[in-house]
């Protein structure tokens, strides 16, 4: 009997048959022998390495078929090639051995910096996308053991190892094994519940704040009222969801305004709610005067119109001494940022305009010049902030 040696990098490219596939290869091949032939390379292994394990445990005879390669690389491009057809291998295992393939460096004799095939060309020698494989390497990349195992072996897809991918390690233990033990239903499903479970904690956790009141009174108030949209977040199908808690109109109404005689108040509100926020300067005692509109340059959510812009009503209490240069206009165009961030224009128009003392209501950051109250101020740093730190 010939004796063979492997090669953990060919041994290694395909995953491995699973029990119950192991134990019936044995059973076929001690009842009716080694039918196929082992393919070798030298005196290498490169296809059979389970029948010539099971023929030498076994004491029986095997034939061989040389194949004569250039490198390891083709020999490692052959064999997924030419047995991943008969493996029945999901489009996911494929795109993990693919991946390993279009970054699998070169021979010593070749260039080192390049790849054996690049992530086009083994996308189609597979026959699956290089978005697939590109799902792939994130699963390498940012994946656990776990999460590269249960890809490679079939148990979860590739696209879900890569949002999986993106948690940290014990989540993605801990997604895994609510999977592959049933008590989650998918990877996706059990991303999407965690996420929503953590935004309903922070929201939560804001609510159990205690946040003392701004004490004085303010020449110019900017107000961002916490709209209650009633709307359920959904990480997958509406992530627009205020992530803060919300405010009913009766609730607004109770508010005590820290306004002094003579101010002036920016009230920010949208098209489902300009109603509502007119009723409020009309309530906080203040006459309104103009309107201001932020275009955020890019589209929005709307059931009816694609809503692109906000706006910020101002109203007059007293006589407010304002420092106008009658060259302020009514519009901002500015690319919105995240959810309910304001434009950095806008900030400084106030500046520009009210000389006196700023308090911002449901502030998400602390800026210079204003006094900041709500329950979530650390949300973003303050580029204020941040330039003075440099």
């Amino acid at each position: 009997m010939k004796r063979l040696f492997t090669n953990p990098r060919f041994q290694n490219l395909l995953p491995p048959l699973s029990p119950s596939e192991l134990a019936e290869l044995e059973a076929s091949i001690k009842n009716e022998g080694v039918r196929d032939p082992i393919v070798v390379w030298g005196d290498i292994i490169v296809d059979g390495h389970n029948r010539y394990r099971i023929a030498s445990e076994n004491g029986l005879d095997f034939q061989t078929v040389e194949k004569d390669f250039a490198s390891e690389d083709e020999a490692c491009m052959w064999i997924v090639l030419n047995q991943s057809a008969r493996r029945n291998l999901t489009k996911s295992q494929l795109a993990m051995i693919a991946e390993g393939l279009a970054t699998l460096p070169r021979g010593a004799n070749q260039h080192a910096d390049q790849s054996v095939c690049s992530q086009s060309q083994v996308a189609e020698k597979f026959g699956i996308s290089i978005d697939t494989i590109q799902q792939a390497k994130k699963v390498r990349s940012g994946g656990v053991a776990e999460l590269v195992e249960a890809v490679e072996t079939g148990k979860i897809s590739v696209k879900e190892g890569a949002k999986l991918s993106r948690l940290s390690g014990a989540e993605q233990k801990e997604i895994i094994g609510a999977v592959v033990t049933g008590q989650a239903d998918s990877v996706l499903g059990a991303i999407r519940e965690r996420k929503i479970a953590e935004r309903r904690e922070q929201i939560d956790a804001m609510r159990r704040q205690s946040v003392e009141m701004p004490t004085g009174k303010f020449s110019c108030i900017v107000i961002d009222p916490p709209w209650k949209y009633d709307e359920e977040y959904d990480p997958d199908y509406y992530r627009g969801a205020s992530p803060y808690p919300e405010m009913s109109h009766e609730e607004l109404m109770e508010m005590d305004i820290a306004a002094d005689d003579d101010c002036v108040m920016f009230l920010w509100t949208t098209q489902r709610f300009i109603r509502d926020g007119f009723a409020l300067l009309q309530h906080w005692g203040f006459e309104y005067k103009a309107t201001l509109v932020w275009d955020k340059v890019s589209l929005g959510l709307g059931n009816f119109l694609r809503q692109q812009c906000e706006f910020c009503l101002i109203g007059f209490k007293g006589k407010p001494l304002l420092d106008n240069p009658n060259d302020i206009r009514d519009i901002i165009r500015e690319q919105k940022r995240e959810h309910s961030r304001k434009p950095e224009a806008f900030y400084e128009l106030v500046k520009t305009l009210c000389p006196g003392s700023k308090v911002e209501y449901f502030a998400r950051q602390q800026r210079e010049g204003f006094t900041c109250y709500g329950n979530d101020t650390e949300k973003f740093q303050d580029h204020y902030q941040q330039e003075d730190a440099a």
